[in-house]
């Protein structure tokens, strides 16, 4: 059985695409999971790293800044094509935004450079641009990881 989608703190449809690609590839025999011993262990040292750190076991789904590492993970043991680096880091930059102002932080236009960079461009209004308002732009690059 597989279930999809239960993340929490990820950019969910780029997360839901990763895991259908993933699942797709383990269907069609491009791998194999590891024996249910290993994955039972892994599971019990995340329980354990939870339960340690008084965190609720609903912690198990959140990827948060693990989300690129994730994303590593499944690409390899998969050989998926992985999720660029700079998807992270641009949900990263959006949240913070929003956290900094939640009446604006839609003002932005997001554009992606390449799979390590993007660029955040102010989103200048009608209104703006007739009393020479220029858009104002800020490039970002996801750490390597």
């Amino acid at each position: 059985m597989v279930v999809l989608g239960l993340v929490r703190r990820a950019c969910h449809v780029v997360a839901l695409d990763a895991q259908v690609r993933y699942t797709t590839a383990l269907l069609k025999g491009d791998f194999k999971l590891p024996s249910k011993e290993e994955m039972m262990n892994v599971w019990q040292k995340e329980v354990d790293n939870i339960n340690c750190n008084g965190r609720p076991m609903s912690d198990l789904h959140l990827l948060g800044d693990k989300e690129d590492q994730y994303y590593r993970e499944l690409s390899d043991e998969s050989g998926i094509e992985r999720v660029p680096p700079v998807m992270s880091k641009l949900r990263n930059v959006s949240n913070e935004t929003k956290l900094e102002n939640l009446f604006t932080y839609r003002d932005y236009i997001y554009e992606m450079i390449d799979d390590k960079s993007f660029r955040r461009t102010e989103r200048v209004k009608k209104r703006e641009r007739l009393d020479g308002k220029v858009a104002e732009s800020i490039g970002f690059v996801a750490d390597d990881g």
